[in-house]
């Protein structure tokens, strides 16, 4: 088991390594094409196209996974395919409601939302098939389809950078042909291991996969909410150079932060969802979440001294004054990591609720903050927000971990 661990782990850092250059590169390409304002809003539009995303996290793989670790293989099939259903239903609806908001308050770009608002119909329904590849601990097959998917949509990007192309739209189409051959490529892995992915609908296991999902899925909404709510608010309270030097920011950030859910994902099912004494669980969980929080800082205490050279290298000098707003992000950031961690111990207890009451006292305190100190202080005081909303979101991860047993129900 350690091996697999262990290999699961390389394989992982060879995608976030994947992700890391290809990102770096899209943002470099979009901030060199685009005026800070226009990649603020671009970067906007992509932002409100996850939040409408969350409404197709009905049955996540906070459910899946745990779920599927004990489900013998013959009955796994008819538990993605009704899981599948669930989520197909939910991201039309999702879609749907996105085009109606666009039309509503943004129909001067409505074109765009229209686009980018199918990757609400290509992502989270097709995920199912990775939620079992985590499940065995073998992501090797859906990290082959990522760095493939990943190298169409950069492909793209780039034959668009060196023709001198500016167009949002044809920006946009980029993600959707990486989400595209997303589908095409689970779609094949399920059809190798399960065949025709069709039928076995259970109106039985349909319900009972629907009831657990969905106290994660007011969780999940509310933490969308909260994730993707600085640039929603320092749209409506700031201005249009801010938003861009923050977007900037926060998509060099992601590239840091996007190592979480990796650790997350290499540690958890082996550490936390295969033991069964409270007391272990609870070490472990702890232990991760420190090592990740003590990982983070040191790592951006280190990324402090190069910072600036990234920024000036690939958003070019128009970015510079994006530089501290990135220093401090990623030092917020490191309650992220902190919170990540312990989340661990609420999805192996399998008690969405409290995911759900953590997220709107996270969401209460980002917005508090976020409507105080973004007029006085703009970027920054999205940063802010951002802070108080991680901070506070840890607490109650301490306190989860601390005082919520795993028989009490």
């Amino acid at each position: 088991m350690f091996r697999k661990i262990i290999k699961n782990i390389l394989l992982l850092i060879v995608e976030h390594g994947a992700r890391i250059v290809s990102s770096l590169i899209i943002t470099a390409i979009l901030a060199r094409q685009l005026t800070i304002e226009d990649y603020g809003y671009f970067q906007y539009a992509l932002n409100l196209v996850m939040v409408f995303s969350s409404f197709c996290f009905v049955c996540g793989a906070e459910v899946l996974v745990p779920s599927l670790v004990n489900v013998d293989s013959n009955n796994r099939k008819k538990v993605l395919l009704n899981v599948f259903y669930i989520r197909a239903i939910a991201s039309l609806i999702a879609y749907a409601l996105l085009i109606v908001f666009a039309f509503s308050f943004n129909n001067e770009n409505f074109y765009l939302f229209l686009i980018l608002g199918l990757i609400l119909i290509l992502g989270e329904p097709f995920q199912v098939v990775t939620a079992v590849l985590q499940a065995d601990t073998n992501i090797g097959p859906k990290i082959k389809v990522t760095l493939f998917s990943l190298f169409i949509k950069l492909s793209l990007l780039i034959s668009l950078y060196f023709l001198n192309i500016k167009d949002e739209y044809l920006f946009s189409l980029a993600w959707v042909l990486e989400y595209l051959s997303t589908v095409l490529g689970l779609f094949l892995i399920f059809y190798i291991k399960y065949g025709n992915p069709v039928g076995d609908f259970d109106k039985k296991i349909f319900l009972i996969y629907l009831k657990k999902g969905l106290p994660f899925f007011y969780s999940l909404l509310a933490m969308y909410l909260f994730i993707r709510m600085d640039m929603l608010m320092l749209k409506k309270l700031g201005t249009a150079y801010e938003l861009g030097l923050y977007s900037a920011s926060v998509q060099l950030g992601l590239v840091v932060t996007a190592i979480s859910p990796i650790l997350v994902m290499s540690l958890a099912p082996s550490l936390v969802y295969k033991h069964a004494v409270e007391a272990v669980v609870k070490r472990n969980v702890i232990i991760i979440a420190l090592l990740m929080f003590i990982f983070s800082i040191t790592l951006v205490l280190l990324l402090h001294i190069i910072l600036p050279y990234i920024i000036n290298l690939l958003l070019g000098d128009k970015f510079k004054n994006s530089y501290d707003i990135l220093y401090w992000y990623l030092l917020a950031s490191s309650f992220l990591f902190l919170d990540n961690g312990l989340n661990i111990y609420i999805m192996k207890i399998n008690k969405g609720y409290l995911a759900g009451v953590k997220w709107l006292l996270s969401l209460v305190v980002a917005l508090m903050l976020y409507w105080i100190f973004i007029p006085k202080y703009g970027s920054y005081g999205a940063v802010i927000g951002y802070f108080g909303g991680y901070l506070t979101a840890s607490i109650i991860g301490i306190f989860y971990v601390c005082f919520i047993s795993m028989e009490k129900e």
